[in-house]
């Protein structure tokens, strides 16, 4: 093999993790309109988890919307996109149940990267 031959790049081929990765897209665009969904796991970017409260505060959505919109998640991909992180955090002085805690998953990250966020990648946490 010659070196003109080895440094030619060969076409790239849709592998099935791209259709996957197309068609989940495509199944949140439809169901969830106006990319909410894209502004939630973009608040994941920074620290890889985040709080009910603080997925409220940036998006406006009720809890109703915000239930609504974490069951399509789950519905699509199971724990794959956001997975919630099963601990509660004391908040001292602050009365009733606190908020619920999400992970951003490999699927999240993924199609945060899609999107054009390059340095998205998945919650460590266990």
């Amino acid at each position: 093999m010659t070196k003109q031959q080895r440094t030619q790049k060969r076409p790239r081929r849709s592998t099935s993790m791209e259709t996957d990765l197309a068609a989940l897209q495509r199944a949140l665009d439809e169901a969830i309109t106006d990319n909410r969904w894209l502004k939630v796991l973009g608040l994941f970017l920074p620290t890889g988890v985040a709080d009910t409260g603080q997925i409220r505060a940036v998006t406006d959505l009720s809890y109703d919307q915000l239930d609504a919109l974490l069951r399509c998640f789950h519905d699509l991909t199971s724990d794959e996109m956001l997975a919630r992180i099963p601990f509660n955090v004391p908040r001292p002085g602050v009365r009733g149940r606190p908020p619920t805690v999400y992970k951003l998953g490999g699927t999240g990250a993924t199609l945060l990267r899609a999107n054009g966020y390059p340095d998205a990648h998945a919650c460590g946490l266990k």
